[in-house]
């Protein structure tokens, strides 16, 4: 029984059953960290070479569904059978029973990469494909490895625990939890402390590797980070109605959107021709003229509901914090006055910059853009010249 002496108890042995579950940690965690590492290169290279030369995908997956479709302890069980009881083969049986799982899950992320700009220049430039692959492919399949490694780590430690259970494991002269309590199995009436320390060991080993997992996952997920950085989204869109009163009745021309953009995150709203895609970027801006329009629901940027800012208030919000781009240039502009101006007056307007500091700042702009430095001429240019280029 567990005493000041023998914190939890002693075995049919006389042996303390406190030093042998700390000595079968080191066992457990060494198997366990040992197949983590394993598996993830072994699948990482299977993965690799599956995903980016399409040749050799059909022979690769397919053998690696073939292992897939035997249970993973059954799989480790037939393996152990061929061998010899050792820490060594028993690492060498769940690594080859866990590589499908990586191999799998980064063969899944490749194809996606694989058709990315980058690579078709780096290809094009005449990149070896090994370096393509370990320079463009392999860093965007870490982040997923590294957490899939930590749940393979807690999965291998339950494995090697059952194989030592069954007698399949470790040799019985190695205090594995397994063994500590495949050797407590027959004295469970009599002393169930030896099966319940050694179990409780391994369930919070394991919760912790799985945490550990969890933490990593938040971590390399940057929308994930932001959230728990900043838990307020940067702009939130509420049940969305803009509604026109036309003389056939109610145009609801949108009707209950919502959606929420964090901070460095693109969104994209896409919809066939007058779905009401350029109405919700009007609303968003408060541009929809009220009445016939009637805006309704919630629009909070930065925390700040939008609907209930005055005029003036959202003058000072459009163009410096909001900025809108319209899709046609012939309306977007007006033909009476000079682009030189129009560009200008925004730039006064919402960066309170002089006359001379705003032309050299359209005239900048207009060379980012691929239109010609006309210093002397820009005020002078109208739109028959950038229509085409405006939306460029």
């Amino acid at each position: 029984m567990p005493s000041a002496d023998y914190w939890f108890g002693t075995d049919l042995l006389g042996r303390d059953i406190y030093s042998r579950v700390l000595y079968g940690a080191r066992v457990s965690l060494t198997v366990g960290l040992s197949v983590a590492v394993l598996s993830s290169l072994a699948g990482l290279a299977i993965g690799l070479v599956s995903g980016f030369v399409r040749w050799a995908d059909s022979i690769l997956m397919r053998f690696m569904d073939g292992l897939m479709s035997i249970p993973p302890i059954l799989l480790a069980v037939a393996l152990m059978a061929l061998t010899r009881a050792s820490v060594g083969n028993v690492i060498l049986a769940i690594t080859i029973a866990e590589i499908p799982r990586v191999s799998r899950l980064v063969r899944s992320v490749v194809p996606s990469l694989r058709e990315q700009p980058y690579v078709d220049a780096a290809t094009a430039s005449g990149t070896r494909t090994p370096m393509v692959i370990l320079r463009h492919i392999l860093p965007n399949t870490l982040a997923p490895m590294l957490v899939q490694a930590t749940y393979i780590c807690a999965s291998a430690m339950i494995v090697e625990s059952i194989l030592s259970f069954i007698g399949a494991g470790t040799p019985p002269t190695i205090p594995s939890w397994g063994n500590i309590m495949a050797e407590g199995r027959a004295l469970w009436q009599v002393k169930p402390y030896i099966v319940f320390f050694p179990a409780a060991f391994l369930s919070v080993t394991v919760l912790a590797v799985n945490l550990l997992g969890d933490g990593l996952r938040d971590a390399l997920d940057p929308r994930m980070a932001r959230r728990v950085s900043d838990p307020m989204a940067l702009l939130e869109v509420d049940n969305l109605q803009t509604h026109f009163r036309t003389p056939e009745g109610i145009n609801r021309a949108v009707d209950g959107v919502s959606f929420h953009v964090d901070e460095g995150e693109t969104l994209a709203i896409v919809g066939e021709s007058g779905c009401g895609k350029s109405v919700t970027s009007m609303s968003l801006m408060r541009l929809i003229a009220e009445p016939p329009g009637k805006i309704a629901g919630s629009i909070r940027f930065q925390g700040k509901d939008l609907l209930q800012l005055s005029e003036r208030e959202m003058r000072a919000i459009r163009g410096n914090d909001i900025s809108m781009i319209f899709q046609e240039p012939m309306t977007s502009l007006n033909p009476v006055l000079t682009v030189g101006r129009q560009i200008g007056e925004t730039l006064r307007m919402h960066q309170g910059l002089d006359k001379q500091a705003a032309e050299a700042r359209a005239i900048e702009m207009l060379t980012l853009v691929g239109i010609p430095s006309l210093r002397g001429a820009c005020a002078n240019i109208r739109i028959s010249f950038p229509a085409a280029c405006a939306s460029a």
